[in-house]
């Protein structure tokens, strides 16, 4: 247990799998144990963030990352002493009210995770053997959660008056971030299809459809890499495997669909062109974006959470987030770091695991940003593996990935 306390590594991870288990492990509204672990590890990821800035020879990513982070940061602390006192439409919000250092906390707990696992993985306080016991608990702590909030949630519905046996879980995104991390059992192809499946099974349950568009495409992404660059397994096995799965999704579905009127009505809602108000709320902060008049504001945007002012909620479009908290300034730096990420993927030739690892990162951040919050939610259970691949990008696959 010493030993194991020993590396920062453990402690982080740790303390971030024991904070987003609030409301079960620890008390939920800003309890004096989950405000203690929210500044330790803020710290830490302040800490570790400015020694991987200092460090030579990074990936080019980090340098979409660094100007991203920085910019966040700048606007962030301008609204922590500003006099705003923004409201939201939100329950977990109780009174609406937000905290002016809600912008910087998010942050801090979202990009910090790639910047602490990059240098966790360098200074190999994170081997692949540690990774690996670690995904399976969070794959332990990810069904934990998916449980509860669904139990949770269904009792507050029946103390509200209202008696419902299912509802939308939000824990399924939690499965989709840890889908990267099936790239690196590649020699336990039983496990390693098993893990997808078994994450893919959740997504569905959760009947989250930004979730499950996510999990879908990165599903079909490794199916696909694993058929033209899988090295270990005949292309045989692998369409084998492929098929297991494709029929193992369609079971998922038709069970679901036999057995639940709620997700038959998610279907129907979407099929009808349902989008939960998105429609609404990206309408109303485009013609803002595009009919601003203040030219400052155009370009500097209106400030850190300025959509709560504007709508009462956030954009649920990392895009519009961005045009109208830091307008066009925010958005080339945020084109940018998608750039970045893009060229760090096709420099990475010589490792098929992390180039996999990278792929699948991108698909679920990108396409989770055009309908959900997605830079302020960068998952630890999916930046463990993808900091780890990002050290091991440049490294050749059999001298690093192996160990």
């Amino acid at each position: 247990m010493v030993k194991f306390f020993k590396n920062p590594c453990n402690i982080y991870i740790s303390l971030l799998t024991f904070y987003s288990m609030q409301g079960t492990m620890i008390p939920t509204g800003g309890s004096a144990l989950s405000q203690m672990i929210v500044l330790v590890t803020m710290l830490m990821g302040l800490y570790y963030t400015v020694k991987v800035v200092a460090m030579k020879g990074k990936p080019v990513y980090f340098k979409g990352l660094n100007l991203l982070f920085f910019i966040f940061v700048v606007y962030g602390l301008v609204l922590l002493f500003s006099d705003h006192h923004y409201v939201v439409k939100a329950k977990r919000f109780g009174d609406g009210t937000v905290s002016n250092f809600s912008f910087l906390k998010s942050i801090f707990l979202s990009l910090p995770n790639i910047y602490i696992f990059y240098y966790f993985s360098t200074k190999k306080y994170l081997t692949e053997k540690l990774l690996k016991r670690w995904i399976f608990i969070f794959m332990g702590a990810a069904v934990f959660m998916f449980v509860d909030y669904k139990m949770t949630t269904i009792h507050e519905l029946l103390l509200e008056g209202t008696d419902v046996g299912e509802v939308t879980n939000n824990m399924g995104y939690v499965f989709v971030a840890l889908m990267p991390a099936v790239a690196l059992f590649k020699h336990k192809s039983i496990l390693q299809y098993g893990m997808m499946i078994f994450c893919m099974a959740f997504i569905v349950m959760g009947m989250k459809r930004g979730a499950i568009i996510v999990g879908v495409l990165l599903m079909l992404y490794f199916l696909y890499f694993n058929y033209r660059y899988h090295q270990s397994m005949s292309k045989t096995k692998v369409l084998f495997f492929s098929a297991l799965i494709v029929i193992a999704a369609v079971y998922i579905v038709q069970y679901m669909m036999e057995t639940s009127g709620y997700f038959m009505a998610r279907i129907a809602q979407t099929e009808e062109g349902g989008s939960s108000g998105r429609d609404a709320i990206y309408e109303h902060f485009w013609n803002h974006f595009k009919n601003e008049t203040d030219n400052i504001k155009f370009i500097f945007g209106n400030g850190a959470n300025a959509t709560l002012g504007i709508y009462i909620n956030y954009a649920h479009n990392d895009w519009l987030e961005i045009a109208i908290n830091q307008g066009v300034l925010g958005l080339v730096a945020y084109a940018f770091y998608w750039l970045c990420f893009l060229k760090t993927i096709w420099d990475t030739k010589h490792n098929n695991t992390a180039s996999l690892v990278l792929s699948l990162c991108f698909i679920l951040f990108f396409v989770k940003a055009i309908f959900s919050m997605s830079y302020a939610c960068y998952s630890m259970m999916a930046c463990t593996t993808f900091g780890y691949c990002l050290a091991h990008c440049q490294t050749p696959e059999e001298t690093e990935l192996q160990k």
